[in-house]
């Protein structure tokens, strides 16, 4: 039997609604190690709009705690903040 590999799209796990699937190959003996599944239009949108989503929360994140880093240091050390 086949591995089937679901898609994870927003942390759900969802079948395609295209059903077709991809093989996947060992690239050294060929081996077939299981099927992916072929995202339609639609599921590829959605994880593209979740992605974005998802890297501006981490990139906002990211740059609250380098700021409070940041001011922290300049406390620390008793420079100003430019």
């Amino acid at each position: 039997m086949t591995r089937q590999i679901p898609l994870l799209i927003n942390g759900e796990i969802l079948k395609s609604t295209s059903g077709q699937t991809l093989p996947v190959l060992n690239p050294s003996t060929q081996e077939l190690l299981g099927e992916v599944p072929f995202a339609a239009r639609q599921e590829i949108e959605t994880a593209v709009a979740g992605a974005k989503s998802a890297f501006s929360t981490l990139i906002s994140q990211t740059a609250q705690k380098l700021l409070l880093h940041r001011r922290f240091s300049c406390f620390y050390h008793g420079m100003n903040m430019a």
